[in-house]
C-alpha cells in the first residue's frame, strides 16, 4: 500500500471514530449522568420531605417552644437544594431530559420560598407553613400518581416508605 492510500484510510477511519463512536459515548455518558443526578435528587427531594413533615407534626401539635426552636434551625441546617441546583446549572441539557422535570421545579419552588431567608427575618411562620404543607403534600400526590418514579424513589429509601407515603396521601384525603 502506497502512502497516499494510507492517509487516505486513516482518514476515514478517523472520520467514522468522531462521527460514530463519538455520539454513542455521549448517549452513554448522558444516560448514566441522567440517572446519577435523579438518584441524587430523589435521595434531597426526600430528606426534604422527612424533615419539613417532622416541621408539620410540630406545627399541628401547636407547641410555640419546640415551633420556634424548628423554625429557628430549619434554614441553616436542613433544608436542601444543593444537587437541585448543580444539576439544573451544570446540566440543563440532560436535566430536562427527566419527564418529571416540571414536577420537581414545581417541588423546588416551595423549597426554595419555605428556604427564603426573608420569612426568617420576619418570623414569618404562616408563610414558611403555607411553602412546607405545599411542598409535602405535593410530594405524597406525585409519588401517589406515580408522577415521581417510584422505582427510582425505592431505590433511595425502600418500597416500604414509598408505601407509607402513599398511604399518607391516601389518608389525607380520605379525611376530607
Amino acid at each position: 500500500m502506497d502512502e497516499t492510500t494510507k492517509v487516505i484510510v486513516g482518514t476515514i477511519s478517523g472520520f467514522i471514530v468522531a462521527f460514530l463512536v463519538e455520539p454513542v459515548k455521549l448517549f452513554f455518558q448522558n444516560k448514566s449522568r441522567k440517572k446519577y443526578f435523579q438518584l441524587a435528587l430523589y435521595s434531597e427531594i426526600y430528606n426534604n420531605y422527612r424533615f419539613l413533615s417532622s416541621f408539620l407534626i410540630v406545627y399541628h401539635e401547636n407547641n410555640p417552644h419546640q415551633l420556634k426552636a424548628f423554625f429557628d434551625g430549619a434554614i441553616k441546617n436542613s433544608i436542601r437544594l444543593d444537587c437541585y441546583s448543580q444539576f439544573v446549572s451544570k446540566f440543563p441539557d440532560v436535566y430536562y431530559q427527566l419527564k418529571e422535570s416540571s414536577i420537581i421545579n414545581m417541588l423546588y419552588a416551595y423549597l426554595t420560598s419555605a428556604a427564603n431567608p426573608v420569612l426568617y427575618a420576619e418570623k414569618d411562620i404562616s408563610a414558611f407553613h403555607l411553602a412546607i404543607e405545599s411542598f409535602v403534600r405535593l410530594v405524597e400526590e406525585h409519588v401517589a400518581r406515580n408522577e415521581l418514579e417510584n422505582d427510582v424513589l425505592e431505590k433511595v429509601v425502600g418500597k416500604e416508605e414509598v408505601k407509607r407515603i402513599i398511604s399518607e396521601f391516601k389518608k389525607l384525603y380520605k379525611d376530607k
